[in-house]
């Protein structure tokens, strides 16, 4: 058997992944997949002694489960949008006279405008989309109990090496 710092390690990488491989699960099982980088951006990041790990992404995590509150937004936001709305296959219609190009931009313009200001409907409604809060729980209570074991296990091989 390993050392307990290997053995915890690899206990803590091993939840890590599961947290994002259920995070993954549930983005798809709730449609909220349009071009799948925010779960490619998710990735395990040793912390500084090499013992933990954190599960690191893109900003917009910070706003899945509970939506965008109104506000500021990132100066590429309307780009953001047509790309969003491409994905996703939003038919835009242009106006009598307006270019196909024209009605991207002022589709994707008050799209922007309306989240800046009201926030996405997502919070607006006071929605929660679970996408990792319970995973995080049911991992971290997983590790803590396995994390246990093997202190468990360790102890008894310093107690039966002193005896």
């Amino acid at each position: 058997m390993a050392d307990l710092s290997s053995d915890i390690r690899t206990l803590v990488i091993t939840h890590v992944e599961q947290i994002r491989s259920g995070i993954i699960q549930n983005m798809s099982a709730m449609g909220r997949t349009t071009s799948g980088a925010s779960v490619q951006s998710l990735l395990p990041v040793p912390d500084k002694n090499g013992i933990g790990a954190s599960l690191m992404g893109a900003p917009q995590w910070a706003v899945m489960q509970h939506g965008r509150k109104p506000g500021k937004v990132p100066s590429n936001f309307r780009e953001v949008i047509k790309q969003w709305a491409m994905r996703k296959g939003i038919s835009i219609q242009p106006r009598k006279g307006q270019s196909q190009e024209s009605a991207i931009n002022s589709f994707s313009y008050l799209v922007a405008r309306n989240i800046m200001q009201k926030g996405t409907k997502l919070f607006r409604d006071k929605g929660y989309n679970d996408i990792f809060d319970s995973l995080v729980e049911q991992e971290t209570d997983k590790m803590a109990k396995e994390a246990e074991g093997l202190l468990s296990v360790h102890i008894d091989k310093i107690n039966d090496k002193q005896w």
